[in-house]
C-alpha cells in the first residue's frame, strides 16, 4: 500500500484546564463542557479531535458544528467495586463518543485476572460497538511491559492507547536506545491505533516541551508507532496534565505546548 498513514490529531480537555490567564488556551465552560466558542478555536488550530476525561465534557452539537471527533477516556476496575463496563460503554456510545481509552485494574493483577478483563472488554466492546484502546498506565494491568505484550501477542484483536511515558519513567528507558526500545515493544506497537502525547524526563513524569534532550527521544518513539503500527489510521491526542494533578512542578502553558508537540510529529509523517 502507498500513501501516507491517516493520522487525526486533537488535544484531550486536561491539556486545556488550568493554563495560565496568558494562555490563548481554548476555555471549558459551564460543567467543564467545550462549547462551541473553544470548538471552533480548536478545530482553528488545525486539530481534528477532542478527547473527554471523567470529569471533563463535550457538548457533542458543538463539536459537530466544527467538524471535532469526539472521543472519550476512563478507567474500569482501578477501584475497588467498580464493575460497571457494560455501563460505562453503552453510555459513551450513546452519547456520541467515536472511540474511548480504557485504564483498567490493578498492577498486582495475576495473569488469569488480565486475561479475564481483557477478555471482557474485548466482548463488551464489540457488542456495543465501540472502539474501545486499552491504555498503557502505571498501577493498571499494563504497568508491566513484558506482561502486556504477553496480552498483545495472545489478543490479536486488542488494541491500545499507548501512553509511552509511563513506561519510560517507571522502568527508566532512557538508558537504552529508541532502536531498542522499540523491539521491546513492538508486540504493542504493531496493534496501537491511539497515542497520548506526553515528554517526560528521568526526573520527572511531565515537563516541558523545550526541556533538555528528552522531546526527541519521545519523538522518534511516537514516530516509530506510527510506523509500525499495523493499522492505516491513528489518533494522536496530547495529555499535558495541569500541575495540581502532579505530573508537572511547573505552571505552563499548555495550549501551546501542545501545539508545538502536535507540529513536531506531523511533520514526521511515515508511509504505509
Amino acid at each position: 500500500m502507498s500513501g501516507t498513514r491517516k493520522v487525526r490529531y486533537g488535544v484531550q480537555l486536561d491539556s486545556l484546564r488550568g493554563n495560565p490567564r496568558s494562555s490563548g488556551s481554548p476555555r471549558l465552560g459551564l460543567r467543564r463542557r467545550l462549547g462551541d466558542e473553544a470548538c471552533r478555536r480548536v478545530a482553528a488550530a488545525g486539530l481534528d479531535v477532542i478527547q473527554a476525561t471523567t470529569l471533563t465534557g463535550v457538548d457533542m452539537a458543538a463539536c459537530q458544528r466544527a467538524g471535532l471527533i469526539p472521543t472519550t477516556s476512563g478507567t474500569w476496575g482501578v477501584v475497588p467495586g467498580d464493575e460497571r463496563l457494560q455501563q460505562r460503554l453503552q453510555g459513551w456510545s450513546d452519547a456520541g463518543y467515536n472511540e474511548a481509552t480504557l485504564i483498567i485494574g490493578s498492577s498486582v493483577d495475576d495473569r488469569d485476572e488480565r486475561r479475564r478483563r481483557v477478555e471482557e472488554l474485548l466482548a463488551t466492546s464489540s457488542r456495543v460497538g465501540l472502539a474501545v484502546h486499552l491504555e498503557t498506565h502505571r498501577s493498571s494491568i499494563t504497568q508491566d511491559i513484558d506482561s502486556t505484550c504477553e496480552l498483545a501477542g495472545e489478543y490479536p484483536e486488542l488494541t491500545f492507547n499507548l501512553d509511552y511515558s509511563h513506561w519510560f519513567f517507571s522502568h527508566g528507558l532512557w538508558d537504552y536506545s529508541v532502536a531498542e526500545i522499540v523491539d521491546r515493544l513492538a508486540p504493542v506497537l504493531r496493534s496501537t491505533e491511539f497515542m497520548h502525547l506526553r515528554v517526560s524526563s528521568p526526573h520527572e513524569m511531565q515537563i516541558r516541551t523545550t526541556d533538555g534532550p528528552w522531546r526527541q527521544h519521545f519523538l522518534d518513539i511516537w514516530t516509530e508507532t506510527k510506523r509500525i503500527s499495523g493499522t492505516p489510521e491513528i489518533t494522536v491526542v496530547t495529555e499535558l496534565l495541569p500541575r495540581f494533578v502532579g505530573y508537572a512542578t511547573t505552571v505552563c502553558d499548555r495550549w501551546s505546548d501542545s501545539l508545538e508537540l502536535i507540529t513536531f510529529l506531523r511533520s514526521r509523517e511515515v508511509p504505509l
